[in-house]
Formats: structure tokens, C-alpha cells, sequence
């Protein structure tokens, strides 16, 4: 078999990452042919290509392809031509794979769910939804969403140009470098519908050390507080503030990683002095999402919320949620709702503990060292 031979799934693996591309069409057909092979053999590049267009579906659906005259006949709108044009056989390969070899599948986690959310609408994904995913839906958003899975929705020049910023731009500097990321990736038909899936990546998929945190480069929160006012579409906006809280909801602090609930943490905590907005607008929404992102689940995603936001403290991302409870710029009515939720059901001892008053000069000291260990 082909799929047996030597670099054949390296091969695939980068194609998935530059999708869509000419003549990716036939991909789905060339993974389809050998899916029993991949499922017993390579069963994470099975999972990553069921991912990969997922995503590229999500997107599509989103910002489907211009037909105006102004668009110009670039390599962008020539791949979203194409995109468009074999998009009910991305459907059906999905489908099918997703029936067929379900148990591959879940290795993508509770982003897998997150990626159904969007597509439920389309038909073939309803009835699929309707069939198996129902009964399925909370054990899969238990599982943590690899690294690996979040780099396949961003192209690999996406991946080395954001963790070059990460890693290597020092604040103060970075405005030149966001602004080239921008016209290269973000101006361009369908380009800011990818920012989700790139907040996703920046939460899951790339954590930095210590070492790289006290450097003084750009902070990961900083970022993703960059891409949020890049959003000029309301609906962009709620998926990347989704795509931010994701881990929020689900959050098992015998599973979950702290390092991919910071930069919501810390872009709150830092938006505080001169954007207050920000902070609001994110908690709000936070509340938005325990209350309708599944009301059947309310209760257990309160408590996985409160895990969270525990966690934080404990592990040093802040020295105390007084931080924000007892913030007079914050909205009154917010911050009430905030200590109300923190005390609600939690253990008496965990809420002091998370909302001890701190002086003004451990504020600036416990602020500044913004060191995650895990």
C-alpha cells in the first residue's frame, strides 16, 4: 500500500498544514482510500486530517468566497475558488471518517467540539451531531486539546512568524512586526476568519518557558489582546473570545494545563490600568458562556470556571483574585456577579484563600514576575 511507504505520511502531514491549495481536491480521496490503514497505523495523521478540514470548512462557511468584481485573481481568491468547489467532498470525507473511525477521532479533544459547533448547521454534520455526538459530547470536551492539533488550523508560515514575535520581539517593538502578520495573513479574503484558530494556538499550542517570559518579549495575553481588536466582524469577535475561554469551561485541574487558561488571565489582569473595556467586555462574556454555552452542563461548567480561576492563584499566574474582585474600575455590577460566582458552592477555605487583600506594593511585585510554573 502507498500509505505504507517511506515519508508518505510526512507528506500528508504537510499538505494538511497548506490547504487549500491547487489540486488539493484530491487529497480527501487519496486519505479516504487508505483511512483503514491510517486508523491502525498512523492514527494521529488520520485525526489531524479530519481537523485540518474541519477547520477549513468552519472558516469557509464563515467567508465564503467573494464574487465581486474588485477581487483581484490572487493566489487567496484562487484557493478559496477552490476551497468552494470541492467543499461537499470535505463534507463527506469528514462524515465519513468521523462514523467510520470515531475512536481516532476524539485524539483532536474538546476542539472537535468546538469545530461540530460551527458546522452544525450543515446538514450532513446535523444528522451526524443528532446520531453520535449527542450521547458523546461530554466525555470528548474532557479531553485536552493536543498542541499538535491547534498547529494544523494556521499555516506553518503563520506558526514561525508568531513565535518569532513570542520569542524574539521585545515590547515596544512589536507593532512593525504585527503589522507586516497582518497584511501577510490577516488582509486578505477569508484572513480574519482565521484568527479563532489562531488565539487557539497561541493558548494551546505554544507555551512558553520561564525563562522566555522574563526575557521580556511580547507576552503571549498581549497577542491575543491584538488580534481581538484586529476583529472588525462581531461574529469573529465572539468566536476568538470563545476560542480564549474554551479551556475555561471544561477545566480539570488533574488534567488541564494552566498555561492554556493564562493569557485570558492576563489579559484581563493586564487590560485593567488603560482598557478596562477589555476586561469587562471578557468577563462578560465569560458569564455569557456558563450560562448558554450548554445549559444542560450549567452547573458542571460553574465549577470547572471556578477550578480555573482557583488554579490561577494557586500556581501564581496572580497573587489574588482580589485583584479583580476588589477593582473599583471594573463595572460594580460585574465585579458583584464575579464574587458571587467565586463563593457560590466553593469550599469556603479555597475563596478566602483566592480573595485575601494584598498591598498595593506585592501588587506590582507579584504583577511583574507573571511566571507560570506548572
Amino acid at each position: 500500500t502507498r500509505a505504507a511507504a517511506p515519508g508518505f505520511a510526512p507528506l500528508l502531514l504537510s499538505l494538511l498544514r497548506r490547504v487549500p491549495f491547487p489540486g488539493d481536491a484530491r487529497l480527501p480521496d487519496l486519505i479516504r482510500e487508505h483511512s483503514s490503514f491510517l486508523a491502525a497505523e498512523e492514527p494521529q495523521l488520520l485525526a489531524s486530517a479530519v481537523f485540518a478540514f474541519l477547520r477549513l470548512l468552519a472558516r469557509n462557511r464563515l467567508a465564503p468566497f467573494p464574487r465581486s468584481a474588485e477581487c483581484s485573481n490572487c493566489e487567496e481568491c484562487k484557493s478559496a475558488k477552490n476551497l468552494e468547489e470541492c467543499g461537499e467532498k470535505l463534507v463527506s470525507f469528514c462524515v465519513s471518517v468521523l462514523r467510520d473511525h470515531f475512536q481516532v477521532c476524539t485524539l483532536i479533544g474538546r476542539d472537535l467540539v468546538r469545530s461540530l459547533h460551527e458546522l452544525v448547521l450543515v446538514p450532513e454534520f446535523q444528522g451526524f451531531w443528532k446520531d453520535l455526538m449527542l450521547a458523546r459530547n461530554t466525555d470528548i470536551c474532557r479531553v485536552v486539546t493536543p498542541g499538535w492539533c491547534t498547529a494544523l488550523s494556521i499555516s506553518p508560515e503563520m506558526e514561525t512568524q508568531l513565535l518569532f514575535m513570542m520569542s524574539n520581539v521585545k515590547w515596544g517593538g512589536q507593532k512593525r512586526y504585527q503589522l507586516w502578520f497582518a497584511r501577510k495573513h490577516l488582509m486578505v479574503p477569508g484572513g480574519e476568519e482565521r484568527i479563532p484558530d489562531i488565539v487557539r494556538f497561541i493558548c494551546c499550542g505554544y507555551h512558553p518557558t520561564n525563562e522566555v517570559i522574563q526575557s521580556g518579549v511580547i507576552a503571549r495575553w498581549a497577542v491575543i489582546g491584538w488580534l481581538l481588536t484586529s476583529c472588525s466582524k462581531g461574529y469573529i469577535v465572539a468566536n476568538a473570545k470563545l476560542a480564549l475561554f474554551y479551556d475555561w469551561l471544561f477545566f480539570d485541574e488533574t488534567k488541564g494545563n494552566v498555561m492554556n487558561i493564562e493569557p485570558a488571565m492576563l489579559l484581563m489582569l493586564n487590560s485593567i490600568s488603560q482598557y478596562v473595556d477589555i476586561t469587562n467586555v471578557l468577563l462578560e462574556f465569560l458569564f455569557l458562556l456558563i450560562e448558554n454555552y450548554e445549559v444542560r452542563r450549567k452547573e458542571a461548567i460553574e465549577q470547572c470556571v471556578r477550578c480555573a480561576f482557583i488554579v490561577l492563584v494557586k500556581k501564581g499566574v496572580l497573587p489574588s483574585l482580589e485583584l479583580l474582585t476588589g477593582c473599583e474600575k471594573l463595572s460594580p455590577l460585574l465585579r458583584q456577579k464575579l464574587v458571587a460566582f467565586l463563593s457560590s458552592t466553593t469550599p469556603v477555605a479555597a475563596v478566602e484563600a483566592c480573595l485575601k487583600p494584598i498591598n498595593e506594593v506585592s501588587k506590582a511585585a507579584e504583577l511583574k514576575k507573571r511566571v507560570c510554573s506548572n
